[in-house]
């Protein structure tokens, strides 16, 4: 009944548009985690942090925001009850 009866929008798209929305997704998600991860290097160079110290902060910075971008997918929308 209702939004259960119909597909879900991906399966109406053609194999080659899905495959390529989540490769440009997921492109998406490892640039904002790299841009997470460089500016985390900059700000802990620039407070004079050790140099092997300030590499683990970023990188673990863009692996966090690489796994939150992808938890925060996985989330329900908002159901407007207004209708």
């Amino acid at each position: 009944m209702g939004r259960h009866a119909t597909p879900a929008p991906d399966a109406a798209r053609p194999p080659r548009a899905r495959f390529a929305s989540r490769v440009v997704t997921w492109l998406e998600r490892v640039a904002l985690g790299a841009a997470a991860g460089a500016v985390t290097y900059g700000v802990l160079h620039w407070a004079g942090l050790d140099p092997t110290t300030t590499l683990w902060c970023a990188g673990i910075a863009a692996v966090v925001v690489v796994v939150a971008t992808w938890l925060a997918s996985t989330v329900p929308g908002h159901h407007d009850t207004s209708v």
